[in-house]
């Protein structure tokens, strides 16, 4: 393959592991021949939030100058409800997200990804609004950092908020700081949410309230995933690079649209082999050439 073609594929990456520290997560996207990357800053499912280091963050930093990887995308932790009826949930979730946009900001990442949460009992429109009111709180806590704040869209189980982007629009529209708050779509959370996106006028369909109500550059991450679990299923299953219900053509779709080409797309496809990263990757390549 010419230079000039490998110049026009998007940029890939993973969630890789930060074991071991910041630093280590960059060595591993470079190890895996990664552009870019994402990655948890602390243990995805505690409240508890290490003190980074100045080493570890010097560390990430210089790591990521020499390898050359970026995007830096850190995804929020799994308990995350900014929705909550409970209020001791929703001020743990209103400081863990602002602590992740400040230590995004001091290891220079340049986004971070989080999902709203679940209605719960709630109506639709209180749960709206109190997501609302606690992205205000996060992202006041989190003022004057640089990382943009992304909401991704949901597989749909249950009261779960944000199986289309209408609704998170309306969110982030709603908020005092709606200027720092962008979007990550999810291409199996997307099909298991009832949007058939296999192709590109499935994903116009699907990214439309964006477009049409922020503008499309406020979609700035695309999570690469096929999906274990059939259209409409709400069940978030991801499964390996064209072997789901997405399939090749699906992917294709995804790598192909004019406006998704020229995002960071990140993977979170299934581990069951020592060697599933490096395929899907390369399936991945393949499929986008």
């Amino acid at each position: 393959m010419s230079k000039r073609r490998a110049e026009a594929l998007p940029k890939f990456g993973y969630h890789v592991s930060a074991q071991g520290g910041p630093a280590a997560a960059v060595e591993r996207a470079k190890a895996l021949g990664l552009d870019c990357m994402q990655l948890f800053t602390t243990s995805p499912r505690a409240w508890r939030f290490n003190e980074l280091s100045d080493d570890d963050i010097a560390e990430f930093r210089a790591a990521r100058e020499k390898h050359g990887i970026g995007p830096a995308v850190v995804h929020t932790i799994y308990l995350i409800n900014l929705a909550s009826e409970d209020k001791e949930t929703r001020d743990k979730a209103i400081h863990a997200v602002s602590e992740d946009l400040i230590r995004a900001d001091a290891l220079g990442c340049e986004y971070v990804v989080t999902h709203v949460g679940s209605a719960g009992d709630l109506a639709d429109w209180e749960a709206r609004r109190k997501a609302v009111y606690a992205l205000n709180r996060l992202l006041k806590r989190a003022e004057g950092t640089e990382p943009m704040l992304l909401l991704e869209n949901s597989a749909g189980g249950g009261r779960v908020i944000g199986r289309d982007f209408a609704e998170l629009v309306r969110i982030a529209g709603d908020c005092r700081f709606t200027d720092r708050i962008g979007f990550c779509a999810d291409s199996a959370h997307s099909f298991q949410a009832g949007h058939d996106v296999r192709t590109r006028e499935g994903i116009d369909a699907l990214l439309e309230p964006i477009d049409a109500e922020l503008g499309s550059d406020r979609l700035k991450v695309i999570h690469l995933n096929d999906s274990r679990t059939e259209l409409g299923s709400n069940h978030d299953r991801h499964e390996h690079i064209g072997q789901g219900a997405l399939g090749r053509e699906g992917m294709k779709a995804w790598l192909h649209h004019p406006t998704l080409r020229s995002l960071p797309f990140i993977l979170e496809t299934p581990i069951e082999d020592e060697d599933d990263d490096a395929r899907n990757l390369r399936r991945a390549k393949r499929l986008a050439r």
